[in-house]
């Protein structure tokens, strides 16, 4: 009796080894968004819940380091006066990650910078204040960079990540809303909390 249960338990020790974490693939992820956009430190716009997905591909493990580069679809809503203002956007991560590779689990920490496309940006119904909405979201730039900080941890094939990111850039051109507030600095960050399943 007491063999069987050795070599059950040897058996069940390979079984989960051959089922390892799996630490190179295409990874499919979404998940949680939270943003923060304040302007001098002084005028703070709410941001509110949002939501991200995309592609990713984690390479093989090299002395504890991966490389994961992601392309993801960015959805950034604000509440403004009100109105709920949502931003579109491509971004591509390219996430530097160092971890501890154990049997049935990897947890590690990485580095993300980041470039981000805005594509289009929305705004939800109509009121009184909608030229100076149209005119507050002619201002939002194109291009956005950035970096982040996270952790995470692979499990077989799920990925739980969270991610602290901020850019680096000056996210909005204030002349276009007005020449005599063209040098307010605009900070922009988000949260994300990503499940992912590698393929």
């Amino acid at each position: 009796m007491k063999k069987l249960i050795r070599f059950t338990i040897v058996l069940a020790a390979m079984l989960l080894a051959t089922q390892a974490v799996k630490a190179e693939g295409v990874i499919v992820k979404g998940g949680y968004t939270s943003t923060q956009l304040s302007i001098d430190d002084v005028y703070n716009i709410k941001g509110m819940p949002s939501w991200h997905a995309g592609l990713g591909y984690q390479t093989t493990s090299k002395y504890g380091f991966t490389l994961q580069p992601e392309l993801l679809y960015v959805a950034k809503n604000f509440s403004l006066d009100g109105t709920t203002v949502t931003t579109h956007n491509l971004q591509i991560p390219v996430n530097l990650q160092w971890g501890i590779d154990l049997l049935v689990a990897k947890p590690f920490i990485f580095v993300s910078p980041y470039l981000m496309y805005n594509v289009k940006n929305l705004y939800d119904g109509e009121n009184d204040s909608q030229a100076a909405l149209d005119k507050f979201l002619e201002g939002i730039k194109t291009f956005d960079y950035g970096v982040g900080i996270g952790a995470g941890i692979n499990i077989f094939s799920l990925q739980l990540t969270v991610k602290y990111s901020w850019a680096l850039n000056d996210t909005y051109n204030w002349s276009a809303w007005s020449s005599d507030i063209s040098n307010l600095d605009t900070s922009n960050a988000m949260l994300d909390i990503s499940l992912g399943i590698n393929f």
